[in-house]
């Protein structure tokens, strides 16, 4: 990766282009916390998330990157994660762009057997924009989500005619963004003959996600984001080092809905993971043993005073005790 602008603390890096698509990675102070510790939720997250949008965008401006224009900006919120990245409000913040264009589309998945559909699209606010600058964000793991939220914008556009130029994607995720977002850039060009660049922005990472052969003892299949195998920021690699459970947390984001608006059954479904690592500990499994099986490219696993310390029988049940007793502070 190619490091292109740098601000307080913050990098944006190039990533070799993916056929007609503009990849780049974003680490930044509040992305790094969201992606590193759980315990940044509620209002906390979402402002966080919005500031790391913010510091983005600077950085964009700093390369000279184009990103569009006030006129033809067009906000998708993809409801509920998609909420959380506040991307109105950092355009403001960093352009002063105040009378931008906002569209709505509720967008929610769940698993039936082994596969993945849409069980809630009834929302949708769309105005038409002629050559739209696009900009959205949202988590993806399987992209079943974001596909559905793309079909039908541009199935709007296109009914009322209406145009994209340009789509400027901000996400917490695995590449599965990469093939949509290329195929709606074509579509969209393809419907109204205007061109259309695609861009993604990955924070922090292009995680791995999670599958049903996935060598993890704990896991949730299509939705985990993981740090092995994984693409990462040389700055959240480093920061993996701040605490132990970094590298052990299940997911790099959990539920974004949840962890924004439904605070205590996020940091229950959070408990319950660490309740299954405190299991593993008490069947004998060492800190060592589980920071190898979750993110086996630490480089702690080469330091001597590192495993001694950790790679006792009872490491994981001491680690674990920590942990959920400071989640059951919380929800009390």
């Amino acid at each position: 990766m190619e490091s292109v602008a740098k601000g307080k603390e913050a990098v944006l890096y190039r990533l070799p282009a993916n056929d007609t698509i503009e990849r780049f990675i974003l680490t930044t102070p509040e992305s790094r916390a969201i992606c590193n510790d759980p315990l940044v939720f509620g209002v906390a997250y979402t402002t966080a998330l919005k500031r790391a949008v913010a510091r983005g965008l600077e950085l964009f401006q700093k390369a000279s990157l184009p990103v569009g224009d006030e006129r033809h900006a067009f906000i998708l919120h993809i409801l509920r994660g998609g909420l959380n990245f506040g991307i109105r409000d950092a355009l403001s913040e960093v352009f002063g762009w105040s009378a931008t264009t906002s569209a709505f589309i509720s967008s929610q998945r769940a698993r039936e057997g082994k596969e993945w559909h849409i069980t809630e699209s009834f929302y949708k606010k769309i105005p038409v924009v002629r050559e739209a600058d696009i900009f959205f964000g949202d988590v993806v793991a399987t992209g079943v989500s974001l596909r559905h939220a793309l079909t039908t914008l541009l199935e709007e556009l296109a009914e009322h005619g209406g145009s994209c130029r340009s789509i400027t994607f901000f996400t917490i995720g695995g590449d599965e963004a990469e093939a949509l977002l290329k195929n709606a850039a074509k579509r969209a060009e393809a419907v109204s003959g205007v061109s259309c660049i695609a861009r993604v922005i990955y924070f922090e990472a292009v995680f791995g996600v999670a599958r049903d052969d996935s060598p993890l003892s704990i896991f949730i299949p299509d939705t985990d984001l993981l740090r092995h195998p994984a693409v990462l920021a040389p700055e959240f690699v480093a920061s993996q080092g701040k605490h132990i459970t970094y590298a052990l947390e299940r997911c790099a984001i959990y539920d974004a809905g949840s962890r924004a608006f439904y605070p205590h059954e996020y940091l229950s479904d959070v408990r319950e993971y660490w309740e299954k690592v405190r299991a593993l500990g008490e069947n004998g499994m060492s800190v060592i043993q589980y920071l190898s099986e979750r993110y086996p490219d630490d480089t702690r696993l080469a330091d001597g005073r590192f495993r001694a310390k950790h790679e006792t029988r009872d490491s994981l049940v001491l680690l674990t005790t920590e942990r959920l007793a400071a989640l059951d502070i919380l929800l009390k």
